[in-house]
């Protein structure tokens, strides 16, 4: 196997599955990154088992095939030393059986690679009716909810995003039982019903690689696994076995108090309240409306206390007070795209729901926190 490829070309490829690249695992071969060399393409796959990440590179004047074949090069090492090579021309092939030369004009390094029949086979088989939607919808919902799911193995449907489809429909949802995240997009091609869990984990990793750029994206869904694929990039996830909770009985459909607000205007007051607050005191803020205010106050018996008004066009006369936690409703907040924001309220130890203009069909809502 010989190659010859451009610095930036192959780092920027690379990374695009290193997310893949398992630190812990049973199988050691999976700690390497898979390269097979191909006639007019190179290949690139990473897996810890939980993920799998394929990237097709197709030659190019940046991209010179010499020699095809398959290794698996040592991948925490390898990508270091793709990282610091200088920007230039990197020349790869195998020598001496399972070993691996890398240099340049300036520099050589000399790695050991592991045996390719060590590496598993993945499969990266599409289905016959895949899902499609723009990369930057998709990019969009998982955005807008990911934030919310639980980081505890005792539940492990939470630590996933549920996706689900019902006429067309496709809703995210993400929950950690004291908040959830939920939107829709409607689908303009006809796709069966469904109700899946995916690792919430997984597909923020997904994200990540996902370019700016508006291209459509293909979702293959099978019994145990979902396949992502966009431009030469397929991205494989299992699924979450189990039932997804319920949760539209959680949200209210009615409010005795919704009030408009700037969505900057409150996150940075919320930002400055609790600054003298942290995870031991679960980063407990009160809001009061009073008027055409909106108070918002947290104290720390160790450090002190914090108070800021924010005023509000309002003309309800109803007034509250109410506990939340600070760090949930600013990720909340972070997950809206409109700068005008609604929130509502029924009483103080009820659910609150924040809306966004723009996006009727998104939710975000948090439960209170009793601080007697």
């Amino acid at each position: 196997m010989k190659f010859k490829i451009k610095k930036d070309l192959f780092l920027k490829e690379l990374l695009k599955v290193a997310s893949g690249i398992s630190n812990k695992t049973l199988v050691p071969a999976l700690t390497g990154i898979k390269i097979e060399i191909k006639p007019d393409e190179l290949i690139l796959i990473a897996s810890d088992s939980d993920i799998t990440i394929k990237n097709i590179i197709k030659t190019s004047k940046d991209l010179i095939i010499e020699k095809e074949g398959v290794m698996i090069a040592s991948g925490k090492y390898f990508l270091e030393i793709i990282k610091k090579l200088p920007n230039d021309f990197i020349n790869i092939e195998q020598i001496e059986g399972l070993k691996t030369l890398i240099s340049t004009n300036s520099a050589e390094f000399t790695l050991n690679s592991i045996p390719p029949e060590d590496y598993p086979d993945f499969s990266f088989k599409h289905s016959d009716s895949p899902l499609k939607i723009f990369s930057t919808d998709l990019k969009k919902l998982i955005h807008q909810t990911s934030f919310s799911i639980s980081t505890e193995e005792v539940r492990p449907l939470l630590t996933g995003i549920n996706f689900n489809i019902i006429d067309n429909n496709l809703t995210l949802t993400a929950t950690d039982s004291y908040r959830l995240s939920k939107n829709s997009f409607k689908l303009t091609d006809k796709i069966n019903n469904l109700n899946i869990t995916v690792p919430g984990d997984n597909l923020i990793s997904l994200i990540k690689i996902l370019e700016e750029d508006k291209k459509e994206l293909e979702i293959h869904i099978f019994n145990n696994n979902i396949l992502f694929t966009f431009e030469n990039i397929s991205f494989s996830s299992r699924i979450l076995n189990g039932t997804y909770p319920d949760i539209q009985a959680l949200i209210p459909s009615d409010f005795k108090m919704e009030i408009p607000c700037e969505k900057r205007d409150l996150y940075d007051v919320l930002s400055r309240v609790s600054l003298l607050i942290d995870d031991r005191n679960k980063n407990i803020v009160t809001l009061e409306k009073s008027d055409k205010q909106l108070i918002l106050s947290s104290k720390s018996p160790e450090i002190g206390k914090a108070v800021e008004e924010l005023t509000i066009e309002d003309d309800i006369k109803d007034n509250i007070k109410i506990s939340f936690s600070a760090k949930y409703m600013m990720e909340a907040l972070n997950g809206i795209s409109s700068t005008k924001i609604i929130l509502c309220f029924n009483s103080a130890s009820e659910p609150i729901v924040i809306k966004n203009i723009k996006e009727p069909e998104l939710i975000q809502l948090i439960l209170p926190i009793k601080t007697y």
